[in-house]
């Protein structure tokens, strides 16, 4: 049966695809009102972007990362273009229902309709540009949130413990290394003593990692108390193995439902969950319930699932990625019906969590409606 319910899901899916398709390139050439010996020239490149998407995910792996990666920017970018297309196409779509019952549109519309069309189109097709350019924006120029937590737990002698916490910069066949050495210029930028990965950390095709040189970038990240990564249902799409490996080969620590002390005196606990796309994994109660309390407890989980049973089970903090905060409108708004806390800080009982939007983005390279991010959290001990 879960091979059946596969099967129908790409066929919806796949059938869904070629509708949208069928439908955003059907009213772009009614609202061009080209002549009729431009329909090929027209119907060849409308063709070519619609299966640009199927033909990247079907080939992936197989292709260098250079001409993989231009081919899922490519797919992507359309991907973007073609919902908002539909979504204006629809509201023209609307306008000409009410018009038909109820004629609003003024003489000089239906006067000159093929010419008002035209307008339209364009006036939308910049729209379209400018919404895509601001998201890239927001996409490549990250920002450094700050959040700062007081706690009465010994954080040793320092008092004081400077966090780096990013999550979901999903390291792929997409990733520019300049992309990627700009985000760890900007750690380093920072003061920090331990650095905490919450998960898609890695993505797509392992060989990629490797040959585009982000293990020798991603060395340059160096924490004096080390670098922690939990891992996320991504890890997993790619090959967990492969992307503990690669981990490692950084020089970060993967953990798995496991715990490190840290901090001088190890005064603090750092525990990583594996993601949920286990379904053995360890309960958050399990992971807790020989800890020693007194300790300020930092728990790292990437999907914000459990956030009553963390509390209850007695964390400091929880941090998690996993939502993107929605990454493009209008998932940006539904998101937080999907999630008790799709983005930003919220603090149940004694614990405090904060959902990060995450450090880069699944797919499409555009932030619309949210924004790229790496979090600086400062947990002190209070001055008396």
């Amino acid at each position: 049966m879960p091979i059946l319910y596969r099967i129908m899901f790409f066929l919806f899916v796949f059938i869904f695809w070629i509708t949208l398709n069928s439908y955003v390139g059907v009213r772009c050439w009614q609202a061009l009102s080209l002549p009729s010996s431009f329909k090929i020239p027209y119907i060849i490149p409308v063709i070519l972007l619609a299966l640009a998407m199927p033909v990247s995910m079907m080939i992936r792996g197989t292709l260098s990362p250079e001409w993989s990666g231009m081919l899922q920017t490519i797919s992507s970018t359309w991907m973007i273009l073609l919902v908002y297309a539909a979504l204006f196409f629809l509201f023209f779509d609307l306008l000409r229902l009410l018009n038909h019952w109820f004629h609003i549109f003024p003489k000089v519309v239906t006067g000159h309709y093929i010419l008002v069309k035209r307008i339209c189109f364009a006036v939308s097709s910049l729209a379209l540009v400018l919404i895509l350019w601001q998201g890239n924006r927001k996409f490549n120029r990250p920002v450094m949130e700050q959040l700062n937590i007081t706690t009465t737990k010994s954080l040793g002698k320092d008092k004081q413990l400077n966090v780096i916490f990013f999550s979901d910069s999903h390291l792929n066949s997409l990733t520019n290394p300049k992309q990627l050495q700009k985000y760890v210029d900007m750690i380093n930028a920072q003061k920090y003593d331990l650095v905490l990965i919450g998960g898609d950390f890695t993505d797509g095709d392992p060989t990629a990692w490797t040959q585009q040189g982000f293990d020798k970038i991603l060395q340059q990240i160096q924490a004096r108390y080390g670098t922690y990564v939990s891992f996320g249902n991504h890890e997993y799409h790619s090959g967990i193995e492969e992307s503990s490996e690669f981990t490692r080969k950084v020089g970060f620590v993967p953990l798995r439902d496991e715990i490190r002390y840290v901090g001088s005196d190890s005064s603090v606990v750092v525990i990583g969950r594996d993601d949920r796309t286990n379904s053995h994994r360890a309960t958050v109660e399990d992971l807790l319930k020989n800890i020693d309390k007194d300790k300020y407890v930092i728990v790292l989980d990437h999907q914000p699932a459990d956030l009553q049973a963390v509390a209850k089970a007695g964390a400091d903090l929880l941090l998690s990625g996993h939502t993107h905060d929605g990454q493009i409108f209008p998932l940006t708004a539904l998101i937080h019906l999907m999630w008790e806390v799709a983005y930003g800080y919220e603090k149940i009982d004694n614990t405090d969590i904060y959902v990060s939007s995450g450090l880069a983005a699944w797919g499409p390279k555009y932030r619309i409606g949210s924004q790229s991010e790496v979090v600086k959290i400062e947990i002190m001990n209070p001055v008396h």
